[in-house]
């Protein structure tokens, strides 16, 4: 049933949480060597993003970045028959999911993205590989990220397209 309360909605928060507060004390202690921080590399990226990714479906996945397309997707207007239930488990695991972030960011800065979100623990480890590295420029970056979010807003309230689920790896 759409509207049925599914575990996963706060397993994997749950699993955020543990993770931000061991990888929180691991550095405040100073113990994170290599070894360490490649086993939450590989760790995370199996764990948060292919496990996840196979037993969470769109509805029910608690991922900030998946909130934000779902809410635009109920703005612009359903692109596939969803129930009402549906998309009030999807705003509020959303909702939740999005105070708990901003909680976490509040008590340890940027953490969640460099030690328990699978996109960004799959740019680390895939920046590891030893290959030449170019250093861009912050400007290059941050005008590419607010491009991107604007093509994605743009996307959706224009064509409804959702483009950021046809990279997304997981």
């Amino acid at each position: 049933m759409p509207g049925e309360f599914s575990p996963i909605l706060i397993a994997k928060p749950l699993a955020w949480l543990v993770v931000v507060v061991a990888a929180t004390l691991l550095l405040r202690r100073r113990r994170v060597t290599r070894k360490v921080r490649l086993a939450f590399l590989i760790g995370g990226v199996l764990f948060f993003g292919f496990l996840f990714g196979q037993i969470a479906t769109e509805q029910l996945d608690p991922s900030p970045v998946d909130f934000l397309r779902n809410l635009l997707h109920l703005i612009t207007g359903p692109q596939q028959s969803m129930l009402l239930a549906s998309r009030q488990t999807t705003a509020l695991s959303g909702a939740v999911m999005l105070v708990v972030l901003l909680a976490v960011v509040w008590a340890s800065n940027k953490i969640i993205c460099g030690w328990a979100c699978q996109l960004g623990l799959l740019q680390d480890l895939l920046h590891r590989i030893p290959l030449p590295k170019w250093r861009h420029p912050f400007w290059l970056t941050n005008t590419i990220r607010g491009v991107a979010f604007a093509g994605l807003l743009l996307g959706l309230l224009v064509a409804g397209m959702d483009w950021i689920g046809w990279i997304n790896p997981f």
